[in-house]
């Protein structure tokens, strides 16, 4: 799976770190030069803090599916079944992108 969050953004603003500060094992100074570990770099401020929260969203998104994936849906169908475009659905299957499963491309 992915690196554990917390990300944040590390130095100098447009690269997003983990919060790794301990013996800089690199040998080079990396770790230290950036703030933690790279998890992207070259990153505009507004995309660096978008994806620095990344870890926090998807543990949310993933907490409410776990609550909400067996629970009767506003938007399903007659039969109890959930129609495709649910929220249930929809975060089933940005899960499902995020965990590597599934091809990353639109949620509709």
């Amino acid at each position: 799976m992915f690196t554990p969050g917390p990300w944040r953004i590390g130095n100098g603003g447009s690269v997003v770190t983990d919060h790794s500060m301990g013996p800089d094992d690199t040998n080079d100074g990396t770790r230290a030069f950036y703030g933690g570990n790279v998890i992207c770099e070259t990153v505009t401020p507004s995309n660096a803090a978008l994806i620095a929260m990344a870890p926090e969203m998807y543990e949310f998104l993933n907490s409410w599916y776990q609550r909400n994936h067996n629970a009767p849906d506003h938007d399903a169908d007659d039969g109890g079944e959930l129609s495709p475009g649910t929220s249930v659905d929809r975060a089933e299957r940005i899960l499902a992108m995020a965990e590597g499963r599934a091809p990353i491309g639109p949620v509709v």
